[in-house]
């Protein structure tokens, strides 16, 4: 059985490509709309996350703290995404966790 891996990102082709490189080992349900969170997590119970950093609307590190709050968080890894490799990103990716 394949784990299933949420990913975020408003590029969809960034999505592509991600699913491209982790379909044989993953079920990739890819999102381009933040804030369909809930329904994701109620639809695919994933056993991981990836978060784009920079999105309209929520942000990676935003989302990070409305997946963690939500009741069907089930403690599963969360990684952020992102080519933003300024200081102040990774410092606020580390804190949150």
């Amino acid at each position: 059985m394949k784990w299933t891996l949420c990913y975020f990102d408003d590029q969809i082709q960034n999505i592509e490509v991600w699913k491209d490189l982790l379909e044989e080992n993953f079920n990739v349900v890819g999102c381009a709309d933040a804030l369909k969170y809930p329904m994701i997590m109620k639809d695919n119970h994933p056993h991981a996350f990836m978060l784009d950093v920079h999105m309209p609307v929520m942000n990676g590190h935003d989302l990070y703290k409305k997946i963690t709050e939500h009741p069907l968080y089930n403690g599963c890894p969360i990684f952020f995404i992102s080519a933003d490799v300024s200081d102040e990103n990774k410092i606020r990716a580390y804190e949150s966790g």
